[in-house]
């Protein structure tokens, strides 16, 4: 199965904790409109399609959101980490910016890293999407991304840092999902 791609860029404003959404307007010269974000202004191949209100100031946000379009439905996916460790979340939106759902992890384990970027693929070919999300505790979850519900998980005591991977690498038509854990082994998952 193949990733789907959004049709709009999304771009992180770690400042504000917020999530900014742009389509891409390619070929138009003199026709767009400048927006200016975080002092930088960015030209004529963007507009602003809408700015997500999931989260409030942050010190630190760094990973980067996922988006897919699903039987007509929009899902974005935004990692929430704060460095002073008070919000850390895994929020989705719809197509305008409009929280579906938000997970949370407790305060007194919250890191910069609490959750890492997150992947929408179809993981296991049944041509419906899942959300997989790697955690800075050990935990691989696919959700569903309609409601949040983990459908699968898997963990170690070791830290996850980085995004997980989809991909097929044993030509069976199933993405299996490669993680990195902090002690350098990579562990590959599959549905089933």
């Amino acid at each position: 199965m193949r990733f789907r791609t959004a049709a709009v860029a999304v771009l992180v404003l770690a400042a504000l904790g917020a999530v900014v959404a742009y389509s891409f307007m390619p070929g138009i010269i003199g026709g767009g409109s400048t927006a200016e974000v975080g002092g930088q202004v960015i030209g004529e191949e963007f507009r602003e399609r809408w700015v997500s209100d999931v989260s409030t100031s942050l010190e630190s946000n760094h990973h980067a959101p996922a988006g897919a379009f699903v039987d007509g439905e929009s899902y974005v996916a935004i990692p929430i980490n704060s460095r002073q460790g008070t919000v850390c979340a895994l929020s989705v939106v719809d197509g305008d910016g409009a929280e579906r759902w938000r997970t949370s992890i407790p305060e007194e384990e919250c890191s910069v890293h609490s959750y890492s970027d997150p992947v929408i693929a179809d993981g296991d070919g049944d041509d419906s999407f899942e959300l997989v999300a790697t955690t800075d505790d050990g935990l691989v979850a696919v959700v569903d991304p309609n409601t949040g519900e983990v459908t699968a998980s898997y963990e170690r005591d070791v830290p996850v840092r980085t995004f997980p991977t989809l991909t097929d690498y044993d030509g069976d038509g199933i993405e299996e999902v490669l993680v990195v854990y902090g002690d350098g082994r990579v562990v590959a998952l599959s549905a089933g």
